[in-house]
C-alpha cells in the first residue's frame, strides 16, 4: 500500500513540472531562430531571403518576394536608369519598393520596344522610316501610321511595358485594411531592391539623390539612377 501511495505521489509531482521549450540553439525558452539560410541566431538583419520562392517562377509573374497587395492609396516613383555595378539591368529583371522589409510595389523593368518595320531596332530610326502602303487601310494593316497630308505610311514604335522607356514604380499605401498593414504612410521614405533574373540574386539599391517621402496620389521623378552593388546580393540559387 505504501509503495502504491509513493508511486502516485511521484506521478503527481512529475505532472506539475513545467515543460520547457528549446530554441534552435538548444537554449531552454530561448529566442534564437533559423533563417532561410539555416543560420540560428538572434540577428534578423542577416536573415536570408527564402530564395525558393522566386527562383523557378515564370518571368511574366511577380516574384513572390516582390508580391504586394493593390491599394487605392498609392504613389509612383520614376527613375531614369536602374543599374547593378554601373550596368543597366536586363528587361527581364524586377525592381521592388519596400517600406522597411515589407514589399509595397514592384515592376518588371522592361524598357524594350519594337518597330512595325523590324529593320529598325530603336524608336528614332523606326519613326523616321516609311512602310510601302498605298492607302490608310493597308498602312494600318502593316502596323503603320498614315500621314494623310503626305499620303505616306510611317512605321510605328511600340513599347513592351514602360512608356517612353521609363517605368513607373508603384508604392502602395496603408488604407486601413489589415491586408495593407505596414504599407506606406505620409512621410515614409521607401527603400528599393533589384531582382536579377539571370543571376538569381536580389540586391539592395540606392538612389544617387535623396528619395522624396511618400504622399498619397503623388508622382516623383528621379533624374538620376537607382543603383545596386553586387556586394549587396542575396543569392537565390
Amino acid at each position: 500500500m505504501k509503495k502504491l501511495l509513493f508511486a502516485i505521489l511521484l506521478l503527481i509531482l512529475s505532472c506539475k513540472k513545467t515543460v520547457e521549450s528549446v530554441d534552435c540553439a538548444g537554449v531552454a525558452d530561448g529566442t534564437a531562430e533559423l533563417d532561410a539560410c539555416g543560420v540560428c541566431d538572434h540577428d534578423s538583419s542577416n536573415d536570408c531571403v527564402n530564395c525558393d520562392l522566386i527562383s523557378h517562377l515564370s518571368l511574366n509573374m511577380i516574384p513572390q518576394y516582390f508580391y504586394f497587395i493593390q491599394s487605392p492609396n498609392q504613389a509612383f516613383y520614376y527613375f531614369q536608369n536602374i543599374k547593378i555595378d554601373t550596368l543597366n539591368i536586363d528587361h527581364a529583371d524586377w525592381v521592388g519598393v519596400f517600406n522597411g522589409d515589407i514589399c509595397v510595389g514592384a515592376r518588371q523593368w522592361d524598357t524594350s520596344g519594337y518597330c512595325s518595320n523590324d529593320q529598325y531596332p530603336d524608336e528614332t530610326t523606326c519613326e523616321a522610316a516609311t512602310i510601302n502602303a498605298i492607302d490608310e487601310l493597308s498602312c494600318e494593316e502593316s502596323g503603320g501610321s498614315w500621314d494623310e497630308e503626305g499620303a505616306t505610311c510611317f512605321a510605328t514604335w511600340t513599347w513592351s511595358q514602360c512608356n517612353n522607356g521609363i517605368c513607373d514604380l508603384p508604392a502602395m499605401g496603408y488604407n486601413g485594411d489589415e491586408s495593407t498593414e505596414g504599407y506606406m504612410l505620409t512621410g515614409d521614405v521607401p527603400n528599393f531592391k533589384i531582382y536579377d533574373v539571370s543571376e538569381g540574386a536580389i540586391y539592395d539599391a540606392n538612389s544617387t539623390e535623396d528619395i522624396s517621402p511618400w504622399n498619397n496620389l503623388s508622382s516623383y521623378y528621379v533624374d538620376t539612377s537607382l543603383e545596386a552593388l553586387i556586394s549587396s546580393a542575396t543569392n537565390c540559387r
